[in-house]
């Protein structure tokens, strides 16, 4: 986004967890009921959100068990939590963007961004990639 630095799944899986859904299952079942459109698995969504768990500055805060790859912590899914860091809250209100506070390479649908400054974002107003 050029608003926040967020990719969409970032952007309502954030939203979801600021209003309250913080247990993985029930952030899931949400995240997929709003979006049906991705068809992406829970393992998916998992890796989005451990890497604002892992990042320098993190995003999120995964409350019941480390930050583990979605098998290690599958037995345990009900007992974890995310929770909006600082950070979090400020990125998603956009007084901050995720890529100048802690650029990363990451693939999105098919396209590396790269740091310093990805290529494309998105703008929600116009609704047209800028970049």
């Amino acid at each position: 986004s050029v608003r926040n630095g967020l990719g969409h799944m970032e952007q309502m899986a954030l939203e979801l967890i600021a209003r309250g859904v913080s247990r993985f299952p029930e952030l899931f079942k949400k995240w997929s009921a709003s979006e049906p459109g991705y068809g992406l698995g829970d393992a998916q969504l998992w890796d989005v959100l451990i890497r604002l768990v892992e990042c320098k500055r993190p995003i999120l805060r995964l409350d019941g068990r480390k930050a583990l790859s979605f098998s290690e912590n599958y037995p345990h899914l009900n007992q974890l939590a995310f929770t909006l860091r600082e950070t979090g809250h400020s990125i998603l209100e956009g007084k901050h963007d995720l890529w100048e506070m802690q650029p990363q390479e990451v693939w999105l649908g098919g396209v590396r961004l790269v740091p310093p400054n990805p290529r494309w974002r998105w703008d929600e107003e116009l609704q047209v990639l800028a970049g």
